[in-house]
């Protein structure tokens, strides 16, 4: 007995030796990484692997991005899609032109459940709803706390109420209002959803409220920017964009520094680089605010510099500024992040009737100092999608469409979309086959280098604009070589 006595205190002893051993050898190899630290953050669905080196002066952050194994959404895929995209590519201040096959699907449809669900947050005079002519649209979309959040757009149908059923209406609503909901991977609800409280003026006869919503993470918080209509303290009925901390519940509106904002101003691009808040103001020519947030939560932003810009003063033009908006900009690889960007085009057909052509286009951008490098053509899904879905404002649509809101990157061949088609109802769609050519995009714009100018303005407008044009008329791309340079028609 007293042998085994002994033997437990020689182990045991043993183990104290071994343990004091092994912590020596790793406070030495914490002494000689000197003062880097590493930090693994997990943005999306990306582990980024943050390196920050001190020197005597200044900290340098570098960023590596890992693909995380699997997808943020698993539903089965429907309506496979497979089609040629025309791409441009933009480096060395020359434009080029590739063609690649890929493939959209169906991962969800929200109706009728997202419906079912509004309109239970409703309730009218008579104890029904059947006045209530809403929809559910514009879905954001984003990996938040193990699941995917979802911000919609309810959408009350302020063209058929106030004109068709004004005098039958027994109480009158504000236009529009935010809706949020969580999913699993299986894009099965995991919370009942909630219209968002947000205050909003109610002196406007149509589209009050909150619309278009884009989320995004932002030093630790959910961020919902939205679109909302008010009167400003010179009395300007404005329309302008707000940020809710959706996590903090402050709500605040993004300033710009010695800039007039337009009347109506609604097309900022949201995009985190290193922590640092920026919106994408104008894509071509390329202008970018750089935000900071102050102590009271006041958000300013400022234009900085780009490589592609000239016109310091340059205002949005819905005439010549075809592509706009759309999703907040994830990060891809390296220092290149991706949107799905909305594009607008005035159409004159051959009856002399004017009609706008909508489009989605995947654009690749590269951070510090910025400059955009590849847009795609005009995205398609199947054509059955269309089916059986009526274009809400017919007076003055007349083709269908599909409109870009949400983005989330699986991996760097395949992203999923949260978008709505013809003002009527939500869906998420997968994109997938759209490594290679970003790939080609990413290698052409590393051998330009940091230094060089890009395309001239309106490059990237007028293959937006062409774009529209032949995806209406199905017409096919042509690729030519002019005195050394690639031209499309």
């Amino acid at each position: 007995m007293m042998a085994r006595a002994r033997t437990r205190r020689y182990i045991s002893v043993g183990c104290t030796i071994l343990l004091l051993y092994l912590i020596y050898l790793n406070i030495s190899k914490l002494a000689s990484m000197d003062k880097t630290k590493v930090e693994v953050k997990r943005n999306g669905n990306i582990l980024q692997v943050v390196e920050t080196e001190a020197d005597r002066n200044h900290d340098t952050k570098k960023g590596h991005f890992i693909e995380v194994d699997g997808n943020n959404i698993e539903a089965g895929k429907r309506y496979k899609y497979r089609f040629q995209m025309m791409s441009l590519i933009l480096g060395n201040n020359q434009l080029h032109y590739k063609s690649e096959p890929m493939e959209s699907s169906l991962l969800h449809e929200f109706s009728p459940d997202i419906e079912n669900r509004v309109e239970n947050l409703f309730i009218d005079g008579n104890g029904t709803n059947h006045q209530l002519e809403f929809y559910v649209i514009s879905p954001a979309i984003l990996p938040y706390k193990g699941n995917i959040m979802v911000v919609a757009r309810v959408w009350l149908n302020y063209e058929r109420r106030y004109k068709l059923d004004k005098a039958d209406q027994i109480n009158r609503w504000i236009d529009n209002y935010l809706f949020s909901q969580m999913f699993d991977g299986n894009m099965k609800p995991t919370s009942p959803g909630e219209i968002l409280g947000i205050p909003v003026p109610v002196q406007y006869v149509a589209n009050a409220g909150c619309s278009d919503p884009k989320i995004f993470n932002w030093m630790g918080s959910l961020m919902v920017l939205f679109y909302m209509t008010m009167r400003d303290n010179k009395g300007l009925n404005i329309g302008h964009l707000f940020l809710l901390d959706y996590d903090r519940k402050i709500l605040k509106k993004p300033k710009i520094l010695d800039h007039n904002i337009a009347q109506i101003d609604s097309n900022w691009v949201p995009l985190v680089v290193d922590d640092t808040l920026h919106f994408v103001y104008t894509m071509d020519p390329l202008r970018v605010l750089k935000c900071t947030k102050e102590q009271n939560m006041d958000i300013t932003c400022h234009f900085i510099k780009s490589i592609d810009t000239t016109l310091e003063k340059y205002p949005f033009n819905q005439n010549t500024d075809f592509l706009h908006g759309g999703s907040s900009f994830l990060p891809y690889k390296k220092s290149y992040y991706i949107n799905v960007a909305l594009s607008t085009l005035s159409y004159k057909d051959n009856q002399n009737s004017t009609s706008p052509l909508y489009g989605a286009h995947i654009v690749l951008l590269k951070a510090y100092p910025f400059r955009i490098v590849y847009v795609s053509e005009r995205l398609r899904i199947h054509p059955d999608l269309y089916n059986n879905i009526p274009i809400v404002r017919n007076n003055f649509i007349r083709y269908p469409f599909f409109h870009p809101f949400g983005l989330i990157v699986e991996n760097s061949d395949t992203i999923d979309i949260g978008i709505h088609i013809n003002d009527y109802r939500s869906f998420i769609v997968r994109v997938t086959g759209i490594e290679t050519v970003l790939d080609d995009a990413i290698a052409t714009d590393s051998r330009s280098g940091d230094s060089i100018v890009t395309s001239q303005p309106r490059n990237i407008q007028e293959f937006v604009k062409l774009s529209l044009q032949k995806s209406h008329l199905k017409q096919k791309w042509k690729i030519q070589n002019e005195n050394g340079k690639e031209i499309v028609s």
